[in-house]
């Protein structure tokens, strides 16, 4: 408990006291399956901000007659630059990059299929980089609609390295 009081105690301010911060919310496309994306974006000039998102994805291989699924649970943090930004400052394209830490849960934690064979790869956390694009468009001083594409690059993982992730949504300006 005194944990979390204190947490709150160093983040709650620095969410009111900043310059311009933001969350957004999109829900889209992943390979074989859909994603979810919540982020907060710390702004550091007029052009640069600082990203922390997390992406649920949900997806799953046919082989034969057997479906495989699996998720994946990440955390990505990282750094955006506004390469274009129109004069009256509503229409916004960033691109920008970080890293990645995050968990691949392979048929719901089950090494059996339903046929009997054995999965190969495991359940594990995972952790790499990733290259991303938004463009948002305000539609008031506080919303704005966002488009997000993100590739991400897993180093471990058992999915494969590669793996994308693109959607839509909303952003809310605090």
């Amino acid at each position: 408990m005194k944990k979390t009081v204190c947490i709150l105690m160093l983040v709650v301010p620095m969410l009111i006291l900043a310059q311009e911060s933001s969350i957004s919310i999109t829900g889209g496309y992943a390979p074989n399956g859909f994603g979810a994306q919540a982020s907060y974006n710390y702004s550091l000039s007029q052009k640069a901000y600082v990203q922390l998102a997390f992406l649920y994805s949900q997806s799953e291989d046919k082989v034969k007659d057997i479906t495989i699924p699996y998720k994946n649970y990440s955390a990505n943090i990282g750094y955006f630059y506004n390469v274009i930004q129109d004069n009256s400052n509503r229409f916004n394209l960033a691109i920008g990059g970080g890293a990645v830490l995050g968990y691949d849960d392979i048929n719901n934690n089950e090494s059996i299929l339903s046929n009997g064979g054995l999965i190969d790869g495991k359940n594990k956390f995972v952790y790499g980089g990733f290259a991303g694009a938004e463009t948002y468009y305000y539609l008031s001083d506080t919303f704005a609609l966002l488009a997000v594409f993100n590739g991400l690059y897993h180093t471990n993982s058992d999915l494969g390295n590669t793996t994308i992730y693109g959607g839509f949504g909303i952003r809310i300006t605090l």
